[in-house]
């Protein structure tokens, strides 16, 4: 039923649904609505969605590589994502004061 209101573009309904469950919502759920964001292009809806996800399961790559896909989609956001994730990755805790690059 989820995936077929997030195909309907009908988000308000699916999270409603979300909110209904009478189970905590797992990955499976997450992911469903991932696909209804980016069908619809809410970009704020798929960074929740995000957020939910990796409070299921932090390692979880799909949700990354969900999110990373929506800001594809939206090209203003994807330039400052990409440069954010790479440097949590290759600085820990970011750049010290004064030497970062890229501002």
């Amino acid at each position: 039923m989820l995936d077929l209101l997030g195909r309907a573009g009908q988000l308000k309904d699916a999270i409603y649904m979300v909110g209904k469950m009478r189970v905590d919502p797992d990955i499976v759920v997450w992911h469903t609505l991932f696909g209804a964001c980016k069908k619809c292009g809410n970009v704020h809806l798929a960074e929740k969605v995000f957020n939910q996800a990796v409070q299921v399961n932090k390692i979880d790559i799909a949700a990354y590589v969900s999110l990373a896909n929506q800001y594809a989609d939206d090209n203003d956001q994807w330039l400052c994502v990409l440069y954010e994730w790479i440097v949590s990755l290759l600085v820990p805790g970011g750049f010290p004061s004064g030497l970062d690059p890229g501002r």
